[in-house]
């Protein structure tokens, strides 16, 4: 009896040491899975205060001031390009984006009856407006090209006038020097030189050409 009582004690504190074992070999994983998964969940990054630039708004009539620029001068075989300078003469930025609608008159005042078209030309450029931004102070350009008259002019244009995009105010022009040759053609409607071309607005007077 005192055998079996002594097998029975030993075999229950080993049951309580493979016990106190497996738990203490156990706990740990446990924790460590824990810890790792909260390491590995994604946490909030920072919230920025910081909000888009908002864009320009749109130039504003009488703010702007057009003038010919002489000094830019662009030709093609046969073709010829002249430059006018955008000027915004207010206190903030604005922005223009398109193509402004131009005519060209004699002395008289009258209509010279020129085609228009927007870009479709040798040397204008054909790339699709953009936004074009002006600070104060700044400007941007658009260019006016047609081809020469072989057959002579028959009608000299002496003034553009011009509408700006998203404008109503109507600016006239002198055309001065070498902008007096945007003259008619004498060989009527059908002649290549009646046909005047105009750029979108461009930052630089370099983009007025293909």
């Amino acid at each position: 009896m005192r055998d079996k009582a002594g097998l029975v004690t030993v075999l229950a504190a080993s049951s309580v040491l493979i016990c106190l074992t497996g738990c203490a070999t156990r706990q740990p994983h446990a924790v460590s899975s824990t810890v790792s998964a909260i390491a590995q969940s994604p946490r909030p990054g920072p919230v920025s205060s910081e909000t888009p630039a908002a864009e320009p708004a749109l130039c504003q009539d009488r703010t702007l001031v057009l003038s010919y620029d002489p000094s830019v001068l662009f030709q093609a075989t046969g073709d010829r390009g002249d430059a006018f300078r955008i000027v915004n003469h207010s206190s903030h930025a604005c922005h223009l984006m398109g193509y402004p609608e131009i005519t060209l008159r004699d002395q008289r005042g009258a209509l010279v009856p020129f085609h228009y078209t927007n870009g479709q030309s040798q040397y204008i450029t054909e790339r699709p407006p953009e936004p074009v931004t002006l600070q104060p102070g700044g400007w941007a350009y658009v260019g006016v090209a047609k081809y020469r008259c072989d057959l002579g002019d028959q009608l000299p244009s002496t003034t553009i006038t011009m509408v700006l995009p998203g404008q109503q105010h109507v600016v006239s022009v002198p055309l001065t020097g070498s902008a007096r040759t945007l003259g008619y053609c004498a060989g009527g409607p059908h002649d290549p030189g009646n046909t005047v071309a105009v750029s979108p607005i461009e930052p630089t007077a370099d983009r007025l050409q293909n």
